[in-house]
Parts: structure tokens; sequence; C-alpha cells
């Protein structure tokens, strides 16, 4: 389960979210959201928080490549580490996508 700050932007629904036990005693600021177990395809990211050519390369070539496709919601996720940088943007992430 996934609680956190959410706001739509463009077509996408942009979630800021972690991990939580329960989603029962969430507070009503924040939105709840409950991932079901699937498959998941993890891409690195090195560098800077610029990830449109990333996404577009596991979409358009990656996901082809390993005779994957998309699976259910959400459309992705990114995975911050302890490396990433918040200030500065860079440190890299993953891209974790479901697939079937």
């Amino acid at each position: 389960m996934v609680a956190g700050t959410a706001a739509a932007r463009g077509t996408y629904f942009y979630l800021a979210g972690v991990e939580v036990a329960d989603l029962v005693d969430l507070d009503s600021s924040f939105t709840g959201m409950r991932l079901p177990a699937q498959r998941w395809a993890v891409f690195p990211h090195e560098g800077h928080i610029t990830i449109a050519s990333t996404i577009h390369a596991v979409f358009a070539q990656a996901l082809p490549a390993a005779g994957l496709t998309a699976g259910d919601m959400p459309d992705l996720l990114e995975r911050y580490g302890e490396r990433f940088n918040p200030r500065t943007g860079a440190g890299g992430l993953e891209i974790w996508v479901p697939v079937k």
C-alpha cells in the first residue's frame, strides 16, 4: 500500500508516496492506493532526474525487445534510493514498470 500527496499533471496522476502497512488510519489529506501483486521490470536511470528519454526507451525499446508488454496500473513507479539528492536532482533512480 502506498500513501502520499497526489496531483493531476496533464493526463497523468502523479503520486509521491511511501509504503504504509494499512490505509485505515490514513489522514484525509493523503491519498491511498493499493497496488496489486504483479511482475515488475526494473530499469536504472543514472544521472540527473530528467527521465523522459529513459521512460520512452523503456516502452518503445526495452519492453518489446524483452518480449514484454506493460501490465496493469500504475503505468510506472519511480524509486529513489539513498544516493538521490533532491536538491540537485542527481544520484539516479529506478523506473519500475508492471509487465505481462
